[in-house]
């Protein structure tokens, strides 16, 4: 990828997983896991997608809030590790 900087490049299918999944890897190491109150959407009985994350409940929640706003019908959870603060 270095090497194609600058120029155009594609992801094969086989390879996409593996590239999203070294991505959300360094950006768990950019927040140094502090972020320990998630926002997740889950959809028919799995995580979809992590939507926020902070390290301060009351930042957690106001995300909480905010997601209900911007997804309205979704099934949203905000998680302090495995423990459940709120969902709707």
């Amino acid at each position: 990828m270095e090497y194609r900087a600058g120029k155009r490049f594609r992801v094969s299918t086989e390879t996409a997983p593996i590239v999203i999944e070294a991505l959300r890897h360094y950006a768990n190491a950019a927040l140094g896991n502090n972020a320990a109150y998630r926002v997740w959407d889950s959809r028919e009985q799995h995580v979809e997608e992590v939507l926020a994350t902070a390290s301060l409940i009351l930042v957690g929640k106001a995300a909480f809030a905010a997601a209900i706003e911007q997804y309205p019908g979704v099934r949203l959870t905000l998680r302090h590790g495995i423990r459940v603060i709120d969902k709707t």
